[in-house]
């Protein structure tokens, strides 16, 4: 009799299909892991890039900026070469007595911030007069307009007698031109704006600060005003110290407005050689 054949291992159906969804799953646990880590890896580059980005960007404000600081500063450096004289060097903006003016030493003017007035070029043409006050003590103050052919007198002065500044205390010196002391200064000049007897325009100066001081100035502009039908900013300011009565001298400032032909910034002393003068009354004598 013949040996029976060993029967191979039946193999369920159960069984396969058990394997089958063991191998399915771990693919998909697989296939899983990676899409999280391709997302993860995908949120981390998106970060850093937007953070790239916003560094980048942040530094292109920063440039930016600078850029645009340094155009304003371009721009106003232009603006300065436009306005060549305003802010040179050794120029300031207000007038210091005590900085400004050197002691008298024999010129009866001096050259004050480079010879360029304080206020600004203008740049309108209207023609104005503006005259200070008379101040608690009856003195003087600034007086300023803008002038043109439309304020240049057509008559002659008339008589300012009656008016008495500040400080007047008529003397006569031999030596003196004219032998009186002392003029009645209009601080802005008949010639100038055609004001004969505004209390507000004159003042107690010497003979020799109006005629070698003032008047040649004063001429400059009337004369430039005639020949150029142009128009011209002038400011004069009386520099009294304290509550003296009598002025040390006038600040004189001018700026022609359509060109650039006249300019001038001066300190006219209110001395007269060989006289000294009490400032604190306007009495007055002979030097030793």
């Amino acid at each position: 009799m013949g040996k029976k054949r060993k029967q191979a291992p039946k193999i369920s159906i159960a069984s396969i299909l058990l394997a089958l969804l063991l191998i399915i799953g771990s693919k998909f646990i697989d296939s899983d892991t990676n899409n999280n880590h391709k997302l993860e890896t995908s949120q981390n580059t998106q970060y850093e890039t937007r953070a790239d980005k916003d560094n980048n960007s942040k530094e292109s404000e920063d440039k930016s900026s600078q850029d645009k600081n340094q155009y304003k500063n371009n721009d106003g450096n232009n603006n300065d070469e436009n306005n060549n004289d305003e802010n040179q060097v050794g120029q300031n903006t207000s007038f210091d007595y005590n900085r400004d003016v050197p002691t008298y030493s024999g010129k009866a003017s001096v050259v004050v911030n480079n010879n360029t007035p304080f206020f600004p070029k203008p740049t309108s043409t209207a023609v104005y007069k503006k005259y200070s006050d008379l101040d608690n003590l009856n003195r003087v103050g600034t007086c300023e307009l803008v002038t043109g052919p439309e304020y240049l007198p057509k008559e002659k002065r008339g008589d300012i007698s009656h008016v008495k500044p500040t400080g007047w205390k008529q003397k006569k010196y031999d030596f003196v031109d004219g032998q009186y002391l002392y003029n009645r200064c209009h601080l802005i000049g008949y010639q100038i704006a055609g004001d004969n007897d505004d209390w507000r325009n004159l003042m107690t100066g010497t003979r020799y600060m109006n005629v070698d001081g003032m008047l040649p100035y004063e001429n400059k502009v009337a004369e430039y005003v005639k020949s150029t039908k142009n128009h011209v900013k002038y400011r004069v300011s009386p520099i009294f110290i304290g509550d003296e009565k009598v002025a040390r001298g006038v600040l004189m400032e001018a700026r022609s407005i359509e060109d650039n032909r006249l300019k001038f910034n001066v300190f006219c002393y209110n001395v007269q050689p060989r006289v000294s003068i009490d400032y604190a009354t306007g009495y007055s004598k002979l030097k030793k």
